[in-house]
């Protein structure tokens, strides 16, 4: 009989031991979590506060979010080499220029066009090779600043 009590007593034992473990287990498991959390918190404030030092700069510059006119722009068309870098430039958000406007690209495809004639780079008729083609397709809009 005591045999049983002690076995029965070591089960109850064990089974309140694995409860413990497993009850454990998910409670480490919270605190990584949490800690996680608090560790992209802290980065998003950091960000948060970085967004807020760009904001103050330009509204010291004088911009502000009413300040703009927006023009949406829709370019679909075959254009030369030439025509498409003058095109990029002018959507180019990255060269400083003197202009007061910014381009929102929305979608920007080249796609360069084979011909028949074209197609081997072999010179046509007159001489000369033909001209390179790109088929473009542009969209966005332009924001202008309101003098």
């Amino acid at each position: 009989m005591a045999l049983c009590a002690a076995v029965v007593f070591f089960c109850n034992i064990f089974d309140r031991f694995e409860m413990a473990a497993s009850k454990g287990g998910v409670l480490q498991r919270e605190v990584q979590s949490l800690e996680y959390a608090i560790d992209q918190a802290r980065h998003k404030q950091k960000k948060v506060q970085e967004w807020k030092g760009l904001l103050k700069a330009a509204q010291k510059a004088g911009l502000s979010q009413n300040g703009w006119r927006t023009y949406p722009v829709s370019v679909s068309r075959e254009l030369t080499w030439d025509e498409l870098s003058t095109l990029i430039l002018i959507a180019s958000n990255g060269k400083p220029r003197g202009d007061a406007y910014w381009f929102q690209p929305e979608l920007l495809r080249v796609v360069r066009v084979v011909t028949d004639e074209g197609k081997n780079n072999q010179d046509n008729e007159s001489g000369q090779s033909e001209e390179k083609r790109y088929r473009v397709r542009l969209k966005g809009d332009f924001q202008v600043a309101v003098p």
